[in-house]
């Protein structure tokens, strides 16, 4: 197939105008062209007029993604950051899976992104907040951490603000459940202790805080 035409566009790329309609899986313009990446195709040697196997097109095609993909990459890490998992999704949707991959791999090599770093800012924000560890953990894994990693995370930095579940379960009290805890009504005393329940801590620690800010409430 010849290369008619080379059209540069905005954002870095090349549109490529064959003599025959490309039958790949690859990115297209709108107007029927095939989407290069700029500096992929001067790296190519092609110009126009020159003729190209499928195979040179389905490589030039893949070599260009693979660069979008990572170049999208470091767009996203701008703004926020992303484990491994939540940047191959993100890429994936737009480029396909392998170039998802190289970038997200190419990205974590480069210590763009680490899985690790992210789950500690992370989790370190969440226990400041009072989230049980069983909690952050679970949120952690939805935004794509690794379970083990996820896990001895969350319980070193635990350790390390010397977090304990009692003190975070009454200061949560204190926040949002005061006035229904000390109102009297013991069915709504279970309530309250069935929604801390919910957020990820343990019986025995829940009734021990309970207990113990009941108690110091009355005494002051």
């Amino acid at each position: 197939m010849r290369i008619l035409r080379v059209s540069i566009r905005r954002k870095r790329i090349n549109v490529i105008f064959f003599s025959e309609r490309v039958e790949i899986d690859g990115e297209f313009s709108d107007d029927g062209g095939l989407i290069i990446d700029r500096d992929v195709y001067e790296r190519s040697g092609y110009a126009e007029g020159d003729d190209l196997s499928l195979d040179d097109i389905e490589q030039l095609s893949d070599c260009s993604r693979r660069a979008r993909a990572y170049s999208r990459g470091l767009w996203l890490l701008d703004s926020r950051d992303y484990t491994r998992k939540g940047m191959f999704g993100k890429l994936k949707a737009l480029y396909g899976e392998d170039a998802a991959n190289y970038a997200a791999d190419r990205l974590c090599a480069a210590g763009f992104i680490d899985d690790e770093r992210f789950a500690e800012r992370a989790a370190r924000f969440m226990l400041e907040a009072n989230r049980s560890q069983r909690d952050t953990v679970s949120r952690l894994v939805r935004r794509g951490v690794p379970y083990a990693v996820a896990g001895d995370v969350t319980a070193r930095v635990a350790a390390e603000e010397e977090c304990d579940p009692v003190e975070q379960i009454k200061l949560l009290i204190d926040k949002k459940f005061s006035a229904r805890l000390t109102s009297g009504d013991r069915n709504e005393r279970q309530r309250v202790i069935a929604a801390i329940a919910r957020k990820g801590f343990d019986f025995d620690d829940i009734r021990s805080a309970v207990s113990a800010y009941c108690d110091e409430l009355f005494t002051d």
